[in-house]
């Protein structure tokens, strides 16, 4: 019974100080400090350059075929 908690608290040991690789991980696309926003400008630029990679085409085609927004009116 001993000898099953030394073996245990061996690999404890040996399971906690190999965590640390799996902890402290630098992504690639991680920005740091200076290269964050740093003011209400820089954040609305970058929204905005964000909002322009959207592409929403197929959501309004989709919303005006349903909608009746591209058919003729009865007048």
């Amino acid at each position: 019974m001993r000898n099953i908690y030394k073996i245990l608290c061996v690999c404890l040991v040996f399971t906690m100080a190999s965590c640390n690789d799996a902890i402290d991980i630098d992504q690639p696309g991680r920005l740091g400090a200076d290269n964050a926003f740093q003011s209400v400008a820089d954040l609305k630029s970058g929204l905005l350059g964000a909002y322009n990679f959207l592409d929403v085409t197929n959501e309004i085609g989709f919303t005006a075929a349903i909608t009746d927004e591209s058919f003729r009116g009865r007048d």
